[in-house]
C-alpha cells in the first residue's frame, strides 16, 4: 500500500482569489507536490470542485491522480479517466435540464456570474454588493433544499453539485474503491479549506486517516490546522513527511 496525499486546489495549493479564473498553484506548493510524488511508495492526488479539464491546465505534474467535479471524474497518472459514479452523473444531467432555467430565473435580481459545469454550478458573487450576500445565500439554500442538493458556500463563490452524491467525501471514497490494492485510508492525509473538504476530512479521520485544515473557514475535529498554503507546505515537509537524510 502507498502513502496517499490528497489536496484541494483553491485556497490550499493556491491563494484564494476573487476571480477563480486567474488562480494558480504557488511555487512552493508545486515543489511540495514534486517532492512527495517522487518518493517511493507515495502517491499524490488533487481533489477539487473544478472540472477535470480546468484542473489539467493548472497542474503541471504527470505523476498525480486528478479528481475533478469533487471526484466524480478521476484521471490516473496514465491519463485514464473514470466516471466514479455514472448514476450520479446521469441524475445531475437530468436535473440540469429541468431545474437550471429555474435557478437562473431565481438569480436574476443578483449581480452574479453563474458558471455552468454541466453536473454542477458555481455562483460567483465577487461583484455583488455586500448587503445582498445573505439574500443570495438564502435563495441558493432554498433551491438546494427544494431539490435535496448540497450547497458549499465560499467567500467569493458558492458551489452546488446537481446531485446529492457529488461531493468530495464521495469522491474520496471513490478513489479508494477504484484502487483498492494501492491505497489505504489509514495511510492517507487530505488537506483543504472549505465546507466540501470538511465532509471528506471528517470521514477520513473517522476511518483512521488524517486531515489538515488550511485557514480558519471550517472546523474539523481532530485535524491539523495551518494559516495558509505556505504553512501547509512547511507542516508537511518539515513535520509530517520530512525528506529522508
Amino acid at each position: 500500500m502507498k502513502q496517499l496525499w490528497v489536496f484541494d486546489f483553491d485556497g490550499t495549493l493556491s491563494d484564494l482569489v476573487p476571480n477563480r479564473a486567474v488562480a494558480a498553484i504557488l511555487p512552493d506548493s508545486q515543489l511540495m507536490l514534486e517532492e512527495l510524488s517522487s518518493r517511493p511508495n507515495t502517491a499524490v492526488a488533487i481533489l477539487t470542485s473544478r472540472t477535470l479539464e480546468d484542473l489539467r491546465h493548472r497542474i503541471d505534474n504527470p505523476d498525480l491522480f486528478l479528481g475533478g467535479t469533487s471526484g466524480l471524474f478521476w484521471q490516473s497518472p496514465q491519463q485514464a479517466v473514470t466516471v466514479a459514479n455514472p448514476l450520479a452523473k446521469e441524475r445531475a444531467v437530468r436535473l440540469r435540464d429541468r431545474a437550471l432555467p429555474k435557478l437562473r430565473e431565481m438569480l436574476q435580481p443578483f449581480e452574479i456570474d453563474l458558471e455552468d459545469k454541466f453536473v454542477s454550478v458555481t455562483i460567483h458573487f465577487r461583484s455583488l454588493e455586500a448587503d445582498m450576500h445573505p439574500r443570495l445565500l438564502n435563495t441558493l439554500k432554498a433551491f438546494a433544499s427544494a431539490h435535496n442538493l448540497d450547497l458549499f458556500p465560499g467567500p467569493f463563490a458558492h458551489e452546488m453539485p446537481l446531485d446529492s452524491m457529488i461531493n468530495k467525501a464521495e469522491g474520496l471514497r471513490a478513489l479508494f474503491d477504484l484502487y483498492p490494492d494501492a491505497f489505504d485510508v489509514k495511510m492517507t492525509t487530505f488537506a483543504g479549506d472549505d465546507t466540501n473538504d470538511a465532509e471528506a476530512m471528517s470521514w477520513l479521520i473517522e476511518n483512521g486517516g488524517q486531515a489538515i485544515v488550511v485557514d480558519n473557514r471550517i472546523e474539523v475535529p481532530g485535524a491539523y490546522r495551518v494559516a495558509n498554503p505556505l504553512g501547509l507546505v512547511h507542516l508537511i515537509l518539515l513535520k509530517l513527511a520530512p525528506a529522508s537524510c
